[in-house]
């Protein structure tokens, strides 16, 4: 589902992606640990090559609306990429 890439985007981007947490249709939670100061986040995967355009442009908005929340039951919102 994901290959060699997706670590490698995770690395250009101080990251080191490890096991996956849990998974979906479209993607999966991933546990990664942050390079700068080894700090462990989940990170959501999305496989945007199975969405078509409308699902693509919903993935993206939740980013923009996930980062702009302040929510109990979002603890953090750290980046997307």
């Amino acid at each position: 589902f994901f290959s060699a890439m997706t670590h490698a985007v995770y690395a250009s981007k101080g990251y080191v992606r490890g096991k996956v947490i849990g998974s979906g249709a479209f993607g999966a939670a991933v546990l990664v640990t942050r390079n700068v100061d080894t700090r462990q986040l989940i990170s959501k995967e999305v496989h945007l090559a199975v969405l078509d355009a409308r699902d693509r442009d919903g993935a993206v908005q939740e980013a923009m609306l996930l980062s702009q929340r302040d929510h109990p039951n979002i603890i953090e919102y750290e980046d997307s990429f």
